[in-house]
């Protein structure tokens, strides 16, 4: 007889989506008789400890089922953790976020069911891969499912958050429903792009942009719940994808936009570059810039950060 599932939600996800999914899936839980225990986040960083409680109250326990609930910053915590611990527990995550790119990327079509079928009865785990990155200024370790932003990206992603929480709920629902949160930061930050001088290290060989105003180390080629940056990176290549937009300026911004929500063609942009390879290393010494992991913002501050490449398992729906 299998272990209990262990469910990590965050029932204010997504505007009060993560409340009605939660439901939905004890019901599915349910009719399959399986025992399972809820551990509900409160507070931003609340899925890091309830994770290390789990694991913690386990013991020698294996723990089959891990199913997190949630948006793309929920899982990124629970991934963390079990990173941090070195813990190799498969992870089934069904979306419940304002932007889930990490579903959208993965398996966009599947429902709750459908993934919790794929939990019971795939039984396949996947390793998929993940970014390792070390802050060499704090000593701090993490990991990146998604993405991680420095500049534009992250200060897009801050604004976003912002809009969501000045609204009421019903206003929210519809921001979350068509992207609008997101989509108005857009045009917001368009009056305070950022520049700074980026100096990155990849496999050895080291360049300097002189002007860089967004700078993202790309899991997946979406951010802002859907909007492709980038249409060579590949999460399945399993390498580091850089991508820097440069020299914005007037100009640069009517040729980039058109890209972004039309053409998608961002070889043949002067303004856009990409590069690939298995160890990276970012630098912004005379400058201060706001970053995000995950959708999650980081202080602001200079950079220097190192990535390298990781797995996490997951099991995923049949496809």
């Amino acid at each position: 007889m299998p272990n209990r599932v262990h469910i990590i939600s965050h029932p204010r996800s997504g505007n009060g989506k993560g409340t009605i999914i939660l439901k939905e899936v004890m019901q599915i839980l349910d009719g399959f008789q399986l025992e399972y225990i809820n551990y509900q986040t409160n507070y931003a960083t609340h899925a890091n400890l309830l994770t290390k409680e789990m694991i913690h109250s386990s013991g020698d326990r294996t723990i089959d089922y891990l199913l997190v609930i949630g948006g793309d910053g929920t899982l990124h915590e629970v991934v963390d953790t079990l990173q941090e611990s070195k813990q190799n527990i498969p992870i089934t995550y069904i979306p419940a976020g304002t932007g889930n790119d990490f579903h959208r990327t993965w398996y966009p079509k599947a429902g709750p069911r459908e993934i919790i079928e794929g939990m019971l009865f795939n039984r396949q785990v996947q390793d998929i891969p993940i970014f390792l990155f070390e802050n060499h200024l704090s000593n701090r370790q993490g990991t990146v499912i998604n993405s991680y932003g420095l500049g534009l990206d992250a200060l897009i992603n801050a604004r976003a958050k912002a809009n969501l929480a000045s609204v009421s709920p019903s206003v929210a629902k519809l921001y979350h429903r068509f992207n609008l949160a997101y989509l108005k930061a857009i045009v917001e930050s368009l009056n305070t792009i950022p520049h700074f001088c980026l100096e990155y290290t990849m496999d050895g060989t080291t360049y300097l942009v002189d002007d860089a105003s967004m700078v993202l180390v790309m899991n997946t080629p979406y951010i802002g719940g859907g909007i492709r940056l980038d249409n060579r990176t590949q999460p399945r290549a399993h390498e580091l994808s850089l991508v820097i937009y440069h020299d914005i300026t007037s100009d640069a911004v009517r040729d980039i936009i058109p890209r972004v929500f039309k053409s998608h063609d961002y070889q043949s942009s002067p303004y856009i570059n990409q590069i690939s390879g298995q160890h990276l290393r970012l630098k912004v010494v005379h400058d201060s810039v706001l970053s995000q992991v995950d959708g999650e913002t980081i202080q602001q501050g200079p950079i220097d950060l190192s990535f390298r490449l990781g797995s996490q398992s997951f099991y995923f729906p049949k496809k």
